[in-house]
């Protein structure tokens, strides 16, 4: 049997917070707001863009919660796919850092309102003491020293496109490898839709509305690059799945 990898909450939690998932604000005696967009700095801290309506007079520097939901970009009944929580300090960008950070969150969302910063827009930081995260792996916490050591996967900005390119044109060998899976597996191949991918492997999700579970089929060793991605890819679905799949619900 081949060892099980999986990533680590640290990573999970950085894979999440790095500006692809959508996020809620809830800061400490105001209130909660969704989050315009995002990105994660050198440091892991998340840099949020959000209007500027008063809500934070009186309350630079006080305690916030980010909440971050995990979506397949492939659609079905169920998208969600995991969500972390990000425990800590929430300040206003300073006005001399401001430029750097919107160059920071154009470079994933570039969205107009980064040009109204300090007339409708503010840029807030969230110094992360604490973190929870809850997904494919589990239910976890996560602590801010291992938090800030970590990286997020190597895949999170283009996973939206492999997803799309593979659900679109390469439906038949996703299908084909659930074939290949023991009896339960093969009973709802047909079903069969890839939701996730990762430096560890596919996620694989099986079923419909009223019954469905999830697989993970993980690469012989981790992944750091599209060309290891795609011979891992290869290898998998030339055959070679024993000691790969892991039912993770």
């Amino acid at each position: 049997m081949r060892q099980d990898q999986r990533p680590s909450p640290a990573e999970r939690a950085r894979t999440m917070a790095y500006g692809i998932a959508p996020a809620l604000l809830s800061v400490a005696q105001v209130g909660s707001s969704e989050v315009t967009a995002h990105a994660t700095d050198s440091h892991g801290r998340p840099v949020l863009l959000v209007p500027d309506r008063g809500l934070l007079d009186g309350f630079d520097g006080t305690s916030a919660v980010l909440t971050l939901t995990d979506l397949s970009p492939i659609p079905q009944a169920d998208r969600v796919r995991g969500r972390a929580w990000l425990d800590g300090w929430l300040t206003v960008v300073p006005e001399h850092e401001r430029n750097q950070a919107a160059c920071l969150v154009a470079d994933l969302h570039p969205r107009p309102e980064l040009l109204e910063l300090g007339t409708g827009w503010t840029l807030l930081r969230l110094d992360v003491c604490f973190g929870q995260v809850h997904d494919i792996w589990g239910c976890a916490y996560v602590e801010p020293e291992d938090y800030l050591a970590s990286a997020p996967d190597p895949f999170v900005d283009v996973e939206h496109d492999l997803l799309t390119h593979l659900d679109t044109h390469h439906p038949d060998e996703i299908v084909g490898l659930c074939t290949r899976l023991g009896e339960r597996t093969r009973a709802w191949a047909l079903t069969a839709r890839l939701i996730g991918i990762s430096r560890h492997g596919l996620w694989i999700r099986l079923g419909g509305r009223g019954s469905r579970f999830d697989l993970h089929l993980q690469f012989p060793t981790p992944v750091s690059d599209l060309d290891e991605l795609q011979r891992a890819f290869r290898h998998l679905v030339a055959g070679h799945l024993d000691g790969t799949a892991r039912y993770v619900r």
